[in-house]
């Protein structure tokens, strides 16, 4: 809510499709994956990831409706130290990244990647990660 226009405002910050991601493109991925019939994409596909726009929206929201008083860098560097830092998370939340692990660390192999996407550490209590 902006007071000084007394208005509601929003920013999509939902992730864009990739250059290359014409229809054609993604029927042929469809396709491919679907014996013919094209049925959506499979969901653990690259094409099935957008590109993410979440940051972008953040950027965005401070430059539009921020106060100027603060810089990007202090408003991300929270989020920065919990990234460089890593997090304690939830039994749930741990539960489902454990179940989707190989999945992830699979994806990873597949594109390239020298170290896993996920560190799983339950610290031996099965609880949390």
């Amino acid at each position: 809510y902006s007071a000084k226009d007394k208005r509601v405002h929003g920013i999509n910050g939902s992730g864009r499709s990739a250059a290359g991601a014409t229809l054609a493109a993604m029927r042929d991925v469809a396709d491919a994956h679907n014996g013919g019939a094209v049925n959506g994409l499979p969901l653990h596909h690259g094409a099935a990831v957008t590109v993410p726009g979440a940051v972008a929206a953040w950027c965005d929201t401070l430059a539009r409706f921020g106060s100027r008083k603060v810089a990007l860098a202090d408003v991300l560097a929270p989020a920065i130290a919990l990234a460089e830092n890593g997090f304690a998370v939830g039994s749930v939340c741990s539960r489902e990244w454990a179940a989707q692990a190989k999945l992830l660390n699979n994806a990873a192999t597949r594109m390239g990647e020298k170290s896993a996407m996920l560190v799983y550490d339950d610290g031996g209590g099965g609880g949390g990660g």
